[in-house]
């Protein structure tokens, strides 16, 4: 008996304590940070996650106002590539549009590299940086606190955790635009909570890659801020009436 006593105490000793971690959350209020990268004409913002040079030049003759998504690679002295041409040379190359940012590798002063290549853009730039890295985007934020940050697997995976004890208003997030494929391995990378609650705290959602009609439909039902897509041809068909 005294056992079973203990067990409902210890039960409801968790309970209250979850419930204050909960409405604690809930009470937390977050400005919205104003930033032009998202226009409120563009509802969503259309990013392609571009493979090469030639893919950008045949995709903006069609969409001069497409966003683009750069998987930038770092080498070991932390130069910064996109498609074997160094970064600096991409923007620059593309003085008009927007640049989402993916950091891949976590190399020694590549937070550095990245700010000291887009200074002489800054001013005039729109930039979203992205990395599976926390440390990077942190280490960059330190620099450039007025660009704009997405989130790592890890956010994804601590917000679904978050969920899971019920608590997901305490959730920790330091990122401005919550972006998220549609499936991990198979399995959904979030749910429409999560999806409530980020924009609950007024943070930008962007979801993809998209690869097909019916994750074209699922990103619009749950009302994106921005799809990232990989074919330009493929998404205007879906889009077409």
């Amino acid at each position: 008996m005294k056992v079973i006593f203990i067990s409902a105490g210890a039960v409801l000793l968790l309970f209250i304590l979850l419930t204050i971690t909960r409405l604690w959350g809930l009470g937390q209020h977050y400005p919205e940070f104003q930033h032009p990268f998202f226009s409120v004409t563009e509802k969503p913002l259309v990013i392609l996650k571009a493979k090469n040079l030639n893919d950008i030049e045949a995709a903006l003759k069609a969409e001069p106002s497409l966003a683009l998504w750069l998987d930038i690679e770092t080498t070991i002295d932390a130069k910064l590539l996109f498609a074997n041409t160094e970064l600096k040379d991409v923007i620059a190359k593309y003085p008009k549009q927007r640049f989402v940012l993916n950091i891949l590798g976590n190399v020694e002063n590549v937070h550095n590299s990245l700010v000291k290549s887009l200074k002489d853009f800054s001013k005039e730039k729109l930039f979203l940086i992205q990395s599976n890295y926390n440390v990077v985007m942190s280490s960059v934020k330190n620099l450039e606190p007025f660009w704009l940050y997405g989130c790592s697997q890890a956010d994804l995976m601590r917000f679904l955790t978050y969920d899971s004890m019920w608590i997901l208003p305490a959730a920790p997030f330091k990122g401005d635009v919550f972006i998220a494929p549609l499936k991990i391995l198979g399995r959904s990378a979030f749910n429409e909570e999560i999806l409530k609650e980020v924009h609950r705290r007024n943070k930008k959602v962007i979801l993809g890659p998209i690869s097909n009609k019916s994750e074209y439909d699922d990103a619009s039902r749950l009302k994106a801020d921005g799809q990232l897509i990989e074919n330009l041809s493929d998404f205007l068909a879906w889009t077409r009436p």
